[in-house]
């Protein structure tokens, strides 16, 4: 029988713990090339007379470990607005009932069967932010303790919970435009770990003095500049482009000063 999930369902039964195990053992066994995937396409429409374009976005792999191959397919209405002075990407929840839609579909890799289809919303947030983390257990100062955070959405959430589980966090440092989202934010946050989490006024703020840096963000453009960063702090990004629309959000002085760099997909 196929299992039909949403996003309620999800978060019921994945905890951010599973999430970093599993995908640490996929991780693995994509290196041993024992996993597969495809990568990510993106195919844009533009809409005439119109700053709204339509994007679907695929993406597949298996990790016979587990059994298993997915499909994740997410049909966006997105688009481009310059927000504090930053060009970023905002998804339009253009459905019915002013939602998204993405959807996972798993597969038996004995049977070919479909096993479930998910709603993607929550699966996706909780992936990303475990795979920052993953990169900053393996490749941060083991002594790293101070975060610097860009974000205050749902991705921000997910990696500031997912770093809390790889790191013994001593103090988190968050900045985003909007000066009542990072507060409310810092707060919220505060209470749930228990450690110091400041909402900083300016880019800057945040990057000064951290161990680790993490821009998790909808921007185009980048977030910070690479001559704040300490020498040797860990530095992490979920947005560095894609097939047709330009997104980083790392400056080139950032990358040149790199002694390592890592990236999901060439």
């Amino acid at each position: 029988m196929t299992l039909i999930l949403n996003n309620d369902e999800v978060e019921k039964v994945l905890t951010m713990e599973d999430c970093l195990e599993v995908l640490e053992e996929a991780f693995k066994d994509l290196g041993r090339e024992a996993a597969v995937n495809q990568i990510r396409v993106h195919t844009y429409v533009s809409m005439e007379q119109s700053a709204i374009s339509y994007r679907l976005k695929t993406m597949n792999g298996a990790v016979p470990r587990y059994g298993v191959m997915a499909l994740r397919i997410a049909s966006d209405v997105v688009h481009f607005p310059k927000v504090a002075g930053l060009i970023r990407q905002e998804k339009v929840p253009a459905a019915p009932g002013k939602k998204f839609v993405g959807l996972v579909q798993l597969f038996s890799l004995e049977t070919g069967e479909p096993l479930a289809i998910i709603q993607d919303g929550y699966l996706q947030a909780m992936r990303v932010g475990a795979t920052s983390a993953l990169g900053a257990k393996y490749l941060a100062r083991k002594n790293a303790s101070v975060l610097g955070l860009f974000g205050s959405g749902l991705q921000a959430a997910n990696h500031i919970l997912a770093f809390s589980k790889v790191r013994n966090l001593e103090k988190v440092k968050v900045f985003s435009p909007n000066p009542e989202h990072r507060k409310k934010f810092a707060a919220e946050w505060q209470e749930k770990l228990g450690i110091p989490i400041t909402a900083e006024d300016t880019p800057e703020n945040v990057v000064r003095g951290s161990d680790m840096v993490m821009s998790s963000t909808n921007s185009n453009e980048p977030t910070f500049k690479g001559e704040w960063l300490g020498e040797g702090t860990h530095v992490g990004s979920i947005v560095n482009s894609d097939e047709s629309v330009k997104r980083i959000e790392l400056d080139a002085v950032t990358l040149k000063r790199a002694d390592v760099i890592i990236i999901n997909s060439r």
